[in-house]
Parts: C-alpha cells; structure tokens; sequence
C-alpha cells in the first residue's frame, strides 16, 4: 500500500487496495463466486500471490529469458543465447505500464526494464558483430538508436559498423544524423570521440581518392 498509494492515509490506502484486488479477481474471473474464492489470486496469511501455474508474469518472463541468455553466453553458446534473447525481445511490446505516468513505482519500474530491453539490443549487437555478421549487427544498432536516440555511443558504434562494411557514405549520414538529434534534443554537438571518428573517415575517403 505503501508503494502504490504513499499520499494516501492508512485507512484509504487500505480501501484501495480492498477495492484494487476485488477488481483484479473480477477481472481474470467475471463470473467468480464468492463462495469458491478466486482460482488466480490467493490470499494467504495476509500475502496476495498470484497462482504460478495459472498466471505467467510477461515482466517476470522477459527477465528470465535474459537471464538464461546471459548464462549460456557466459559458457560460450552464442547460439542458445540469441536465441533466448529472441524470446525476450518478442515478449517486450513496449514501455511497462504507459498509463500510469504519475505512479512512482512504475516509472521507477519503467526506467529499469527500459534500460534493460536497451542493454539487451545492445547486447544481441555485440554478439552478431563477434560472429561477424555485420549486417545484422548494423540492424540491431539501429534498433538500440530507435529506442534511445540520445545515445551517443550508439552513432559511434553504427558509423564504424557501416565504415566496415566500406558503406562510407552511410557512415558520414550517421554523423549528421546525431549532429542533428543532439543539437535539436540537448542543444549541443557531438563530442570529441563522435567527431574524431568521423573526422578519420573523412581523411580515410582523402587517402583513396588519392592515390
């Protein structure tokens, strides 16, 4: 109660939260009897749980198939772990809870799972650029600046993705791509690793057209 109504006194947090779950019942059993209780929410010496064998938590199913992912990165099983990110990224269909923009604990819960399903392209990214698949890598990179387009390590990492695929001209778009997107976000430029690397596939195109 304290987390999902800290405004709220004692006594209305705890109508709430009576009100929240008699809907949360009718919800998933709209023709629940009072008698039989519900078969998906059980209260049990005062701790409310949801039946694990009838209901399946999409957020708790997202985090463990990253989890498993990361362990059979970690012995090595690059192609086990694609494809239990696959599996968590088909689970993520956007922003946790978009409705609840003034509850502090879903946007507290938001920010987290957000920067996780971030870190997860980021990672699928790496793993296809390891591989040697560039192309997909490139795909991924995109989708990690789809998703935060403030982030600046993505352009770098895309304009050398590109520049290894020899796709020079792409290279330098993505440039001016970040260029625009800082200067019309944050209302600065990029910094000196961005214009550095962009700066060196400048003198790289120099360097072939003359020789």
């Amino acid at each position: 109660m304290d987390a999902l109504w800290p405004e709220e006194s004692p006594k209305s947090a705890e109508n709430n939260f009576k009100t929240t779950l008699q809907r949360l019942r009718k919800s998933l059993e709209p023709s629940i009897r009072s008698e039989f209780g519900s078969a998906y929410v059980h209260l049990d010496d005062h701790l409310v749980t949801l039946d694990q064998e009838l209901c399946e938590v999409d957020v708790d199913h997202f985090l463990t198939s990253i989890k498993n992912g990361e362990e059979q990165e970690k012995v090595g099983d690059l192609k086990s772990a694609l494809s239990f990110y696959t599996e968590a990224m088909e689970i993520h269909e956007g922003d946790f809870l978009p409705e609840e923009v003034y509850a502090p604990w879903a946007n507290m819960k938001r920010e987290e799972l957000r920067q996780r399903y971030i870190d997860l392209l980021n990672r699928v990214c790496r793993l296809h650029e390891k591989q040697g698949a560039l192309k997909k890598a490139t795909e991924w990179c995109r989708k990690v600046i789809a998703a935060d387009p403030l982030m600046e390590e993505s352009y770098q990492k895309l304009m050398t993705l590109y520049f290894n695929r020899n796709m020079i001209n792409e290279a330098l778009r993505v440039y001016e791509e970040c260029k625009k997107v800082l200067r019309t976000e944050l209302k600065t430029t990029p910094d000196t690793v961005t214009t550095s690397l962009y700066e060196k596939i400048v003198e790289k195109i120099q360097e072939k057209q003359r020789s």
